[in-house]
């Protein structure tokens, strides 16, 4: 059944985790994969088992499949942020970054307060310099919602990276007041 498969491929992914030997730890992430593509043609239709099976093949160095199966878990389920994220992930280790920004930015519009999201796509305009669309992506985001913490957070350090100390703690600031956990930050802020 699809769920004796899920099942199955969870725990030897598991064990695969938490494996220290490299052929056993290999082993379980192979059956991890075996059983997760068991599950997926008993029940195509599912977008969950397609988001670990891309997993699986993602730390299996398998970034075609990876992407593929995401792809299934998103046509599946277009409800959910996840295939976007981890198709962002899977693009953004490949080094291209436009197609990380335009996975990141549609799962951005299915949770548009991600943290993880924002910090993401702030963090490919910054590692590519692009410091025009780093600082109009996240005062975009601030000119429609001025609480979201992530956009003050990457401002902020968008703002210390430019030696503006002043400018990165206002953010900063704001920041932790509308969430962020202040012992995060590289500065102290008072």
């Amino acid at each position: 059944s699809y769920e004796a498969m899920r099942i199955a491929a969870g725990a030897y992914f598991k064990e695969y985790e938490s494996e220290t030997n490299t052929t056993l730890k290999q082993t379980y992430l192979d059956k991890s994969i075996y059983y997760a593509e068991k599950g997926v043609q008993v029940y195509p239709k599912n977008f969950l088992l397609y988001l670990f099976l891309g997993q699986y093949y993602f730390k299996a160095n398998q970034p075609d499949k990876a992407i593929q199966s995401f792809k299934s878990s998103i046509k599946n389920d277009t409800s959910t942020a996840d295939g976007f994220v981890y198709l962002g992930d899977v693009f953004y280790d490949l080094k291209k970054p436009d197609s990380a920004i335009f996975y990141y930015k549609n799962g951005l519009r299915i949770e548009p307060q991600s943290q993880i999201l924002i910090n993401n796509i702030s963090s490919v305009y910054f590692e590519l310099n692009d410091k025009e669309n780093c600082l109009k992506f996240n005062n975009d985001l601030l000119a429609k919602d001025s609480t979201t913490f992530a956009a003050h957070e990457n401002l902020g350090y968008f703002y210390l990276d430019s030696k503006d100390t002043l400018q990165a703690i206002s953010y900063f600031k704001k920041a932790v007041k509308y969430g962020l956990d202040a012992t995060s930050l590289p500065i102290k802020i008072q």
